[in-house]
């Protein structure tokens, strides 16, 4: 199993040919105040599985602040793995969608895509201070 990419975005669609399209991926915000509301965002996973991953797998995604506590609490996706005649990989698409997204911290928090309690890919969500002018 592979992540080929792995992003937080504003939204993001699959369309039915396996076209993944991404809207306003960021892992920068700069605010003025605390703390940081975000009130929708997605994140997106292309995860590729080999002919050993087949079968139910669960991928679980998880948001930290900079002192490594839970945002969220961690989101679970179960995907069940097939694989057609003679293929030896398939990629699939994961998106899940964020709500109430809230930190109350300045610095970098760390989004995570786990598979059985191992990162399998990880991207930073640094929210900065505006200057003031």
């Amino acid at each position: 199993m592979k992540i080929e990419l792995f992003a937080i975005c504003d939204s993001a669609t699959h369309d039915a040919d396996g076209k993944l399209n991404i809207t306003g991926a960021f892992d920068n915000v700069v605010r003025a105040t605390l703390p940081y509301d975000h009130p929708d965002c997605m994140v997106v996973a292309r995860v590729r599985y080999e002919r050993d991953d087949e079968g139910l797998q669960t991928i679980l995604v998880r948001l930290t602040d900079p002192d490594g506590a839970e945002l969220l609490p961690a989101i679970g996706c179960e995907v069940l793995c097939d694989f057609p005649g003679d293929t030896t990989h398939v990629p699939l698409t994961v998106m899940a969608g964020l709500s109430g997204l809230r930190s109350e911290k300045y610095g970098d928090h760390v989004l995570e895509c786990l598979h059985k309690g191992t990162v399998l890919a990880s991207t930073p969500l640094l929210v900065t201070r505006k200057p003031a002018y």
